[in-house]
């Protein structure tokens, strides 16, 4: 028993530790000016590269400007939007800071769709609640596929579940007619 409480204090003394040098160690790097900053990505330098969020140099950051649909893509919505019977469907959804594209999606009842996630920088997500359809959570760069039956018309939104992600814009819709 008393290995026992001595061993909880032994680590609570060194959790203690931890938080103390970690709030030490930011006032300490907090002597440097927002400006010394501006411009800058996480990775220290000043080139921002695609999905990334622009540092604004007022501290706030702004969603990146999405890229246009690809040649691809408008096919693939176009397909998706003919008339048909069920059939299997396919769609490339490049996501970034703070953007989906495409960002609406037109399906038929019935459809089997696959969505294909590449995350073009940050680190994100793709869900649709009412189908129960969820990616990883992915960094830039990677990819992820979910697929599932559209067998309920209506409009549903489809999301980045990170953070406040949704809230900044980064979600879309399908449609299944």
């Amino acid at each position: 028993m008393k290995k026992q409480v001595s061993m909880n204090v032994l680590i609570g003394v060194g959790v203690g530790a931890l938080v103390v040098g970690l709030l030490i160690g930011g006032f300490v790097r907090g002597d440097r000016r927002d400006d010394e900053f501006a411009g800058r990505n996480m990775f220290g330098n000043n080139r921002p590269g695609p999905g990334m969020m622009q540092n604004t140099g007022s501290g706030m950051m702004a969603p990146a400007t999405p890229p246009a649909l690809t040649d691809a893509q408008k096919a693939e919505l176009a397909l998706g939007a003919a008339v048909h019977s069920p059939k299997a469907l396919t769609f490339d959804v490049n996501g970034g800071n703070f953007y989906f594209v495409p960002n609406e999606i037109h399906v038929k009842k019935g459809d089997t769709v696959t969505i294909n996630f590449k995350n073009d920088g940050g680190f994100h997500d793709f869900k649709i609640d009412a189908f129960n359809v969820a990616t990883d959570r992915i960094q830039g760069g990677d990819m992820k596929s979910v697929t599932f039956t559209a067998d309920k018309t209506g409009s549903y939104e489809f999301y980045c579940s990170v953070g406040s992600h949704r809230t900044m814009g980064m979600k879309g819709t399908l449609v299944v007619e």
